[in-house]
């Protein structure tokens, strides 16, 4: 209500986004994909509710929708829902990750403990944002976890090599 007031009575032209599970390059380890994708690293799962469905994002698609609102005119209030307009459990995540980028030999445990008022599915309604800025997103979650996996590889893969080398010149 106070942007609504705002853009009525002074002509402030105002945004808002509501991104729905941002994820890609450099997330807190805490956050859903990082913590299953390191899971996965050691052939064992754990979590908590597989049921849950998120409409997941990645951040360069959320960049390129804020991109193209600055290069727009707007005079008005306008809200636009960032996701792919598509759920996914947490289930189909590590099937994902199992099936194409890890292992498919990750031993996987719920524990079948389920946070009260839970939202079991959640998913963007992208029409406006698609009709208003031309944005759709690029990037499908397979798309996504496939770049995150491979950044996180050659990162270890340089950090690796980086104390091999400090190993040698110590020595």
């Amino acid at each position: 209500l106070l942007c609504k007031g705002y853009n009525r009575d002074f002509g402030v032209p105002i945004i808002i986004f509501r991104p729905f599970n941002i994820y890609g390059y450099g997330q807190n380890a805490k956050f859903l994909i990082p913590t299953i994708i390191e899971q996965a690293k050691t052939g064992y799962i754990e979590l908590k509710d597989p049921r849950p469905k998120r409409d997941f994002i990645f951040i360069s698609d959320v960049i390129k929708a804020i991109e193209l609102t600055i290069e727009s005119e707007f005079n008005d209030l306008e809200i636009f829902n960032l996701g792919n307009g598509i759920s996914y459990s947490i289930d189909d995540l590590i099937q994902e990750i199992k099936k194409n980028y890890i292992s498919n030999k990750i031993e996987v445990k719920y524990l079948n403990e389920y946070r009260a008022g839970e939202i079991f599915d959640t998913i963007a309604d992208i029409s406006y944002v698609k009709k208003k800025l031309k944005w759709i997103p690029e990037i499908s979650i397979s798309q996504g976890l496939k770049l995150i996996i491979n950044k996180m590889n050659k990162q270890e893969k340089r950090n690796s090599i980086g104390k091999l080398w400090v190993f040698f010149v110590i020595a």
